[in-house]
C-alpha cells in the first residue's frame, strides 16, 4: 500500500485527490500547507508527496527542497 501526502491549499482539491486515492486503496494523510506539510513529514515517512506549487507563504518548489534535506 502507498503512503501518500497530499499538500494544497484548497481544502477542495486535497478532498477529491484524497478520496480518489483512498479508493485506489493508498493510505493518504493531507495537509494545508507546506509548514504542515514538512511536519508531517517530520513525523512520518510517505512514499509519495503531491503539493501545489502555489500557496500563500511557502510554497511547494520550497516544501520540496527542505524535505529532501529532511528524508534525502
Amino acid at each position: 500500500m502507498l503512503s501518500i501526502l497530499i499538500v494544497d491549499d484548497d481544502g477542495a482539491v486535497r478532498s477529491v485527490v484524497t478520496r480518489s486515492l483512498e479508493q485506489r486503496g493508498c493510505k493518504v494523510a493531507s495537509a494545508a500547507s507546506a509548514l504542515e506539510g514538512l511536519d508531517a513529514l517530520r513525523r512520518q515517512s510517505f512514499d509519495v508527496v503531491i503539493s501545489d506549487v502555489n500557496m500563500p507563504g511557502r510554497g511547494g518548489l520550497w516544501l520540496r527542497e527542505h524535505a529532501l534535506a529532511l528524508r534525502p
